[in-house]
């Protein structure tokens, strides 16, 4: 089943009326046909902003991408990409990402 095109990297705006979010896209397009969702997180105003935030511009604003806040939302074909974190954006997100998830955890189950 083909999706829509997000990529890894992109902010997209779901939902509609009060209820319309952005997130930045941490998944694949593969895992996004397979599982017929993504996994990002939310991208909100800068005045929201955490110490874990990552800075980053969602439709010409300045934005932070709020890793400890990861979510999967399911693809309803009505998603809007409006914006792309850059390269070294979306690495300071997953290095920030890494550890909150127990990511160094994994070398000692082998």
């Amino acid at each position: 089943m083909k999706t829509n095109a997000i990529k890894r990297g992109d902010i997209v705006e779901c939902g509609t009326g009060k209820q319309r979010r952005q997130y930045l896209v941490l998944t694949s397009e593969p895992y996004h046909e397979r599982a017929g969702a993504f996994i990002g997180c939310p991208v909100r105003p800068d005045a929201e902003a955490g110490r874990l935030a990552v800075g980053l511009k969602a439709s010409g604003k300045a934005a932070v991408a709020m890793p400890h806040l990861v979510t999967a939302q399911a693809l309803s074909h009505r998603e809007k990409v409006v914006g792309r974190a850059t390269r070294k954006q979306l690495s300071e997100v997953l290095q920030r990402l890494l550890p909150l998830i127990g990511i160094d955890e994994l070398a000692g189950l082998e």
